[in-house]
């Protein structure tokens, strides 16, 4: 919606209509039911004024406060309201506004105002969906200190040791509590949750809040079960459901796009100082920051860097007493990899003078001491860039009054050869993946109507279509712009196409120049001052460097070598199951480099000999999702009958010892694709790879 599409209908101080809007009061029209806005007379006496009683469902607390302004804006084409902006008073919480929390999307625009106590505190039932278990376990323990009882849903963390949250769901149900059942419950757990709360009854009597929604929108590409979230979240009616967020980016979903939003808004902003380095050697200069405010302070220091790799060089990097009070709060499945220094946020203190964040740890968290703060935005890889809502949010996990005592951005920019308008790319990612969706639906449809027209690979179609479909979209990770839903059905993966369109803007209009970033801090009105750092890394540093990697990559191949030899265990007593291995994946501290051997593994295991697999996977673990991506097709293929109609019909087209010219190569691949590649035309530059894939036969790939 730009500006003047739309014109303010009507503005509220202090809980009143301003004078001269009588008619708006008596006579309002709602275009939309989902925006509700209820007025109240006391005495319903026409000469005395009519307060504003209560906005998207959440009741307002009389009398209003002083320095508040609501302003309700409409599209001017469509006459429906588009936004309802309340602006507070710059130390204001929302429970100072309300008694409950609205529903619809709740764009908050700052950090630390209290939209989850507010809704724990509220009289109801309610799920708060957080997107880290962290999160999730801080306001649970922040909960048993005030003497309220709340329910963690996630995995163990903390105190919390048992794995069945079934058990701890159901006895928390059986709680007598007056103020209603509260469960904070991490993304991953959600199904479950319902599904032991009852799904009749939990959409019927609980309120859906998903906090932080913008962190499923860029963490859903290597989290796909986050946007699992949304399709629970619509399952509940418009009265019981919000999303929340401090940093909300745009939604492609349009489902999203139509919920009310509330937006707060400020009579003063805050403005941050902040020191930008742009900087070729991220880690000297890092490294140095540290030492300096650690010889010359007494205060903590806080370092934002999403690379567990990364943090582990600059740590090798200083001196041994530093090292020593050094930790990594991250999460549990990079435990592994964050070694000695790994730790976990309890109690909202930091333990040591030097602490390393990751992702995990940006958002929602509270962290009660001051401290320094160093970010880290590297362009090297797609998820160590961070944008300026994100340095926003980073910032806001400073529960201090008066904030960090200085901020410092250590960045560097990369110009981009190719140029994309990055909203129409978007639009473009939208029509394939709804084109993509089509497809695999009606695959399904012919599967379900014509089940005797059919073979077993067509079964295998929405599959594959969500595999194909994962591509390195603005030079980034492989991701998937399609996904399984949580009714089995293919759908469009809103939030990986956010998160494509946020790389776009990251890259083209943040940092493809050194003064992108502080020019677009400057506009948000933060106090700026940039250095410029050429500097790069000295032989020493880069051998120091090359031991951390090293050490990293045993860390890792240490892991995989214990899960390896469960692997074993479960193989030589018969018991290596799909459940045996689903319990595998959810053990506690199971590291990333785990989890995707054992995805790999789940895959293929049924069709590939158990000691040629574990030696493949185990060796090239450490790999790119190509290599995984070629290994699969040749395994697949490699598993089928040598009758299977795939061989035999390669095996008729493409005789040995015969030579072919690169045109009949050409056809004869696509009569082989036309039967079994689903209709795909096999391109002049495939051919080679796709006609060595099908003349794969037991006798001639070599496993051993």
């Amino acid at each position: 919606m730009k500006p003047n599409d739309d014109f303010k209908l009507g503005i509220i101080k202090n809980g009143k209509l301003e004078p001269g809007d009588e008619k708006f009061m008596i006579n309002f029209d709602y275009p939309d039911e989902k925006y509700e806005i209820i007025y109240a007379n006391i005495d319903n006496d026409p000469e005395k004024d009519s307060y504003l009683r209560s906005i998207l469902g959440a009741q307002l607390k009389k009398p209003f406060q002083e320095n508040v302004q609501i302003t309700i804006t409409t599209n001017s084409d469509t006459g429906k309201i588009v936004r309802i902006a309340i602006q507070l008073d710059s130390e204001k919480k929302l429970a100072d506004i309300f008694y409950t929390t609205p529903w619809g999307v709740i764009k908050k625009n700052r950090t630390g105002i209290g939209a989850t106590t507010l809704e724990l505190k509220t009289k109801r039932n309610s799920i708060i969906v957080v997107p880290t278990k962290s999160l999730a376990y801080t306001k649970y323990k922040k909960g048993l200190e005030e003497n309220q009882s709340y329910c963690y849903v996630g995995s163990p963390i903390g105190d919390i040791t048992e794995q069945d949250t079934t058990k701890r769901i159901r006895e928390y149900l059986n709680h007598n509590i007056s103020r209603g059942k509260k469960f904070l419950v991490v993304a991953d757990s959600v199904g479950p949750l319902i599904k032991t709360i009852g799904e009749k009854r939990v959409y019927r009597d609980f309120f859906f809040m998903v906090d932080e929604i913008d962190i499923y929108q860029t963490d859903n590409t290597y989290r796909p079960k986050l946007e699992n979230v949304i399709d629970y979240y619509f399952k509940f009616p418009f009265q019981n459901r919000c999303l929340v967020s401090a940093t909300i980016s745009e939604f492609s979903n349009p489902a999203i796009n139509q919920e009310p939003l509330i937006e707060l808004t400020y009579t003063q902003n805050r403005q941050r100082n902040i020191h930008l380095v742009h900087a070729q050697n991220h880690h000297i200069v890092t490294k140095e920051r540290i030492e300096k405010l650690y010889k010359t302070t007494d205060h903590k220091i806080v370092i934002a860097y999403n690379s567990i790799r990364y943090i582990r060089k600059v740590i090798e990097l200083l001196d041994e007493p530093l090292k020593q009070d050094c930790a990594i709060l991250c999460s549990p499945a990079s435990e592994t990899t964050a070694g000695e220094y790994y730790k976990e946020l309890t109690d909202a203190k930091l333990h040591k003078r030097i602490t390393f964040l990751t992702c995990t740890y940006y958002v929602g968290i509270d962290i009660d001491d001051r401290y320094d703060l160093i970010s880290i935005s590297n362009t090297q890889n797609t998820y160590t860039l961070l944008s300026p809502a994100k340095l926003t949010q980073i910032a806001g996990r400073c529960r201090d009054k008066q904030g960090p005592y200085s901020e410092t951005v250590i960045f560097d920019s990369k110009s981009i050869k190719w140029q994309i308008i990055p909203a129409k790319y978007r639009e473009y990612l939208l029509k394939l993946a709804s084109d993509l969706k089509d497809y695999a639906l009606a695959s399904k449809k012919i599967i379900a109507n014509y089940p005797k027209l059919v073979d077993e690979t067509f079964a295998l179609i929405q599959t594959d279509i969500i595999e194909r479909s994962k591509k390195a979209y603005i030079d980034q990770t492989p991701i998937s712009i399609v996904r399984t839903n949580i009714e089995n059905n293919c759908d469009i993966s809103y939030f990986n196409i956010d998160a494509i369109y946020e790389s776009a803007i990251m890259k083209m209009e943040v940092y493809n120049d050194p003064m992108g970033l502080p020019d677009r801090l400057a506009k948000e009105g933060h106090h700026i001052n940039v250095t410029i750092d050429d500097r790069a890394a000295s032989k020493e540093q880069l051998e120091q460097e090359k031991l951390s990697d090293e050490q990293y990559n045993k860390i890792n191949q240490q892991s995989i070598d214990r899960l390896v030899k469960q692997l074993h265990s479960l193989h030589n007593s018969r018991s290596l199951t799909g459940k045996e291995l689903k319990t595998l994946a959810r053990q506690k501290g199971i590291s990333k480099v785990e989890q995707v051997f054992l995805k790999r593994f789940q895959e293929l295991y049924h069709y590939i000999p158990f000691l040629q697999l574990v030696r493949q996977l185990q060796e090239n673990v450490q790999t790119n999702e190509k290599w995984y991506k070629g290994f699969k097709s040749k395994a697949l293929i490699w598993a089928l009958d040598e009758n299977h109609p795939f061989k035999t019909l390669a095996t008729k087209h493409l005789a040995l010892n015969k030579i072919y010219t690169r045109d009949e190569l050409l056809i004869k691949a696509n009569i082989i694709a036309s039967v079994y590649g689903k209709g795909r035309q096999i391109k002049e530059s495939e051919v080679r790879p796709f006609i060595r894939l099908s003349l794969i036969t037991r006798s001639n790939l070599d496993f051993d």
